[in-house]
């Protein structure tokens, strides 16, 4: 049977965790070396300096006090959030992920962040940030769930505060759509897309969903929010975009 999202994702925390965050040959948990984890690294380092960089346009912010990392996997993105974010606290569905951005964290001796599991922090309700961030992760979540987690991000975000979030909202051609949905619904022939690409005959599908972008435009509107600022990404064929949006005061 089809592993659940979260069930995959705890797996490939625990199977292969560089992967599951990019999935480049490169990363697989028996071909990563010290040179191919600094790429990996100074890649989330190229990205949140891109990502600051946006929000600075948007509304001319460069620090915050309290930072959330939705998704932060074996902390990619956290660590370079920790230059500028009194605290920043990491989030995410697989407890290995978490344990390898913890050690990821120790031997950087950064010290201004703490990890927790999805519903550890599901559950800590009144936990307010000036910053939320995630990025390729919603759309590894089926979209009800995603929409839900929007909520929150509003719900828990402090006034004045800005959030940064991706999402894809549709593939590139109709062709690559069907092959998603036969793998994401055939467990025999994700198994033999397996086979073929040399991994390991159970490595769970990495589901790509698509997200309505009205339906996001319309809880923003009814949150309150005044407007947003986006920006065009491309996955390997998943067009998608980045939304920034601020709290009003």
């Amino acid at each position: 049977m089809l592993l659940s999202t979260e069930s995959a994702w705890k797996k490939f925390g625990c199977k292969d965790p560089y992967f599951g965050v990019l999935t480049e040959p490169k990363f697989h948990q028996d071909a990563i070396t010290d040179k191919s984890k600094e790429i990996f690294f100074d890649s989330g380092e190229r990205q949140i300096e891109k990502t600051f960089e946006n929000i600075e346009n948007f509304c001319g912010r460069k620090t915050f006090l309290r930072t959330l990392d939705f998704g932060c996997g074996v902390g990619r993105l956290t660590i370079p959030l920790t230059k500028s974010s009194g605290t920043v606290v990491g989030v995410d569905i697989s407890p290995a992920m978490l344990e390898e951005a913890a050690d990821n964290c120790k031997k950087r001796l950064i010290d201004n962040v703490e990890f927790l599991e999805t519903q550890e922090w599901l559950d800590k309700s009144n936990d307010k940030y000036d910053l939320i961030h995630t990025h390729i992760v919603l759309q590894h979540i089926p979209t009800a769930k995603g929409l839900s987690l929007i909520h929150q991000f509003i719900k828990r975000l402090s006034p004045d505060g800005v959030c940064a979030i991706h999402v894809t909202y549709e593939k590139d051609s109709r062709w690559r759509h069907i092959k998603h949905g036969l793998r994401k619904w055939t467990p025999f022939l994700q198994a033999f897309v397996n086979v073929l690409r040399k991994r390991s005959i159970d490595t769970p599908f990495m589901q790509m969903n698509p997200y309505n972008i009205n339906k996001i435009s319309k809880i923003l509107q009814n949150s309150g929010i005044d407007g947003y600022q986006s920006y065009f990404t491309n996955h390997g064929g998943n067009f998608g975009m980045t939304i920034y949006f601020q709290k009003p005061a």
